[in-house]
């Protein structure tokens, strides 16, 4: 039911603008429900002008000589003072999802008689787009909004982009009473969640807005690497480059950077342990002021922060304190962009220890490429 009312009113979004560039006269005009709208019409005066509104061929309004006569309660008027100067536009008050639909304007004077015709249509805004882990055990995302009309359109991608056909969202929407549509839909990351950015975009139909929220969640590296075989597999899968390990008493830079078309955004850190979210910092590109409730642990640098490097710095690292979930995001209008990094800390025995295996591999790998390069020059010889 919902995809054939979008159809329907993509059917009649295409069927104003064709009526629209065939005649010059017709003005689409979009309005905002419960707001005050205002319907275009100009003409010729003369000492005598008589206007006419009408919605549907019903007569909304009658002027004649500054006198007005109302079919349509209250709620349409003219602007009297400038009737004079050839301004017969109708006021609407309180737009309502009835009031869409074609106008007419006829003005009937001493000179000739004029005519023109308004489209009218009445939408609700987004006024936020949420996009969240719904189901970490399932790394599922669900991107929603509501109170919107008519009904969005609404579409995943990712970055770097992904086949259609290995993303397989389930949307639903649907309409309240008052005639409101809700949007949810939800989204399961493919493979590993570290390596793509997840974005969702709701468009309105009338193509007045757009928005964006994007995702993206880095991985750990793991705390438990018993053999080399497991850190070989670990480097093949790019885990360690989402190295996110700190060690007691150390500093440790969480990367976070903003998208390269977002400006006028603001920065927000927040830290989740125990389900317990706290927020670290808020950053302010357009006042470029910054609050930091973490001042004796964590910054970010105010000039970075500006060009959309909002890397958080942390330091003198404790063990449990320290560890959990770490959330950079960005937010301008009608677009946002969110990093989760899960950081652990370990020891500095630990820390040693790992450096050392990393030592270790590194000479395994330079000695296994060795080989294969002396074998290679070997059969050539």
């Amino acid at each position: 039911m919902v995809g054939t009312q979008v159809w329907l009113y993509t059917l009649l979004g295409i069927s104003v603008l064709v009526e629209a560039k065939k005649n010059p006269e017709v003005h689409v005009t979009t309005c905002l429900i419960s707001g005050n709208c205002v319907l275009p019409c100009r003409f010729q005066p003369s000492a005598r002008d008589i206007i006419s509104w009408y919605r549907q061929e019903v007569l909304l309004l009658s002027s004649s000589n500054h006198s007005s006569q109302l079919q349509h309660g209250e709620r349409v008027s003219l602007f009297e003072e400038k009737v004079a100067s050839g301004n017969a536009s109708l006021l609407l008050n309180h737009c309502t999802f009835q009031d869409r639909g074609k106008y007419r304007c006829h003005v009937n004077s001493t000179v000739t008689n004029q005519e023109s015709f308004v489209l009218l249509r009445v939408e609700a805004p987004m006024q936020f787009l949420s996009l969240k882990i719904a189901q970490p055990e399932i790394q599922q995302l669900n991107c929603s909004s509501q109170g919107i009309y008519p009904a969005p359109h609404l579409q995943w991608s990712t970055e770097p982009p992904l086949p259609l056909q290995a993303l397989r969202p389930i949307t639903r929407m649907a309409a309240d009473r008052s005639g409101l549509y809700s949007v949810r839909s939800s989204l399961t990351m493919v493979g590993s969640s570290a390596n793509y950015t997840y974005i969702c975009t709701v468009n309105a139909s009338y193509g007045t807005q757009t928005w964006k929220a994007s995702l993206r969640k880095k991985g750990d590296l793991p705390t438990h690497l018993s053999t080399i075989v497991t850190l070989l597999l670990c480097i093949f899968l790019h885990c360690l480059s989402e190295d996110m390990t700190g060690t007691v008493g150390q500093a440790l830079t969480i990367p976070c950077f903003a998208p390269r078309d977002m400006t006028n955004f603001t920065l927000t850190w927040t830290f989740m342990r125990d389900q317990q979210p706290s927020t670290i910092l808020t950053y302010s590109s357009g006042t470029k002021e910054m609050n930091n409730d973490w001042s004796h642990q964590a910054r970010v640098d105010k000039t970075q922060a500006r060009s959309g490097n909002g890397s958080l710095r942390l330091w003198n690292l404790m063990n449990q304190e320290n560890a959990g979930t770490y959330t950079c995001t960005f937010s301008a209008t009608q677009s946002t962009h969110t990093v989760l990094t899960s950081i652990s800390i370990i020891s500095t025995a630990k820390a040693t220890s790992y450096a050392r295996i990393w030592i270790i591999t590194l000479v395994v790998i330079a000695l296994f490429l060795l080989g294969i390069a002396l074998l290679v020059y070997a059969k050539q010889k």
